[in-house]
C-alpha cells in the first residue's frame, strides 16, 4: 500500500501501519512472522534527495531509532546488530527493510520496520523460538505500540530532517555504543563474497569495517552479518 501511495505521489514522511500482516517479509525474502494485534508493521516514504541516494543510510537510522525507542519505552537494552536489526539479549525482535523506487514525483525509498511487540513466547512458530523474541517477553509487560511507533517516529524525524553531512557523523558516533556487532568476530554475506573477520568500526559514512586475518580491512556498506 505504501509503495502504491508513493507511485501515486504520496508525501514524502507518509506513514502506513498494519494489525497483520498475511505475506510480511524480511531481508533476502525471508518471512517476517507478523500475527495480528502483538507487532508493529509500518512503512514509511521517504523521498528526502539527500536519504534517498544512500538508502542504506535510512536501514541503519530506522534500526538505531527502533532500539533506542524500545530502551526509553520498555527498559530493556536493545542493541543494534549492523546494519538493520534490532536484538535484545542475542535475539531478534526488530528488522528495518529499505526498498527503493521511482514515480509519482522524486524517488523514494520506502523503509519497513517491523517489530516483536506483545507476541508471547508461546505463539513463536518453533523455529523462531531460538533466535527470535519480543518486547514482552523481555521486559515481563505490555507495551503501547502506538507509543513506541510514536517514540521511533520522533527519533528518526531529529535526525532524518537534518540533511548536512555532519548529521551522518552524528549519527554514526550515535550508533557505536548500541552496535553489538563491533569488536566482534563476524561473518558477512554479501551477493558475491563471504568474509569472515573482526568488526573493528564503522565509519563516517556508515560503512562497516571489518578486519580479516590477512590484515586487511574491507569496507562494506551491506550484508547479512552474524556474530560467531
Amino acid at each position: 500500500m505504501a509503495r502504491e501511495r508513493a507511485q501515486k505521489g504520496g508525501a514524502d514522511g507518509t506513514l502506513v501501519t498494519a494489525e497483520e500482516q498475511t505475506a510480511g517479509k524480511g531481508r533476502q525474502g525471508r518471512r517476517w512472522f507478523s500475527p495480528k494485534g502483538t507487532g508493529i508493521y509500518m512503512s514509511i516514504i521517504l523521498r528526502s534527495p539527500f536519504h534517498t541516494r544512500r538508502p542504506e543510510i535510512l536501514s541503519l537510522l530506522g534500526a538505531f531509532t527502533t532500539a533506542t525507542a524500545i530502551r526509553a519505552e520498555a527498559d530493556v537494552q536493545a542493541e543494534m546488530k549492523w546494519p538493520n536489526d534490532v536484538m535484545i539479549n542475542g535475539k531478534k525482535v526488530a528488522g528495518v527493510l529499505g526498498e527503493s523506487g521511482h514515480g509519482g514525483g522524486p524517488p523514494y525509498v520506502i523503509l519497513g520496520i517491523g517489530v516483536n511487540v506483545n507476541i508471547t513466547e508461546e505463539e513463536f512458530p518453533p523455529a523462531l523460538k531460538g533466535t527470535a523474541t519480543s518486547i514482552r517477553i523481555e521486559c515481563g509487560r505490555e507495551i503501547s505500540r502506538a507509543a513506541l511507533i510514536a517514540s521511533i517516529l520522533d527519533r528518526f524525524e531529529e535526525f532524518y530532517l537534518r540533511t548536512e553531512p555532519e548529521a551522518l557523523t552524528d549519527l554514526v558516533m550515535a550508533i557505536k555504543p548500541l552496535c553489538s556487532s563491533l569488536d566482534q568476530r563476524v561473518r558477512v554475506k554479501q551477493e558475491r563474497e563471504l568474509l569472515v573477520g573482526r568488526a573493528v568500526d564503522i565509519d563516517a559514512t556508515g560503512a562497516l569495517i571489518v578486519e580479516t586475518p590477512d590484515g586487511r580491512q574491507h569496507r562494506l556498506l551491506g550484508g547479512e552479518v552474524t556474530i560467531l
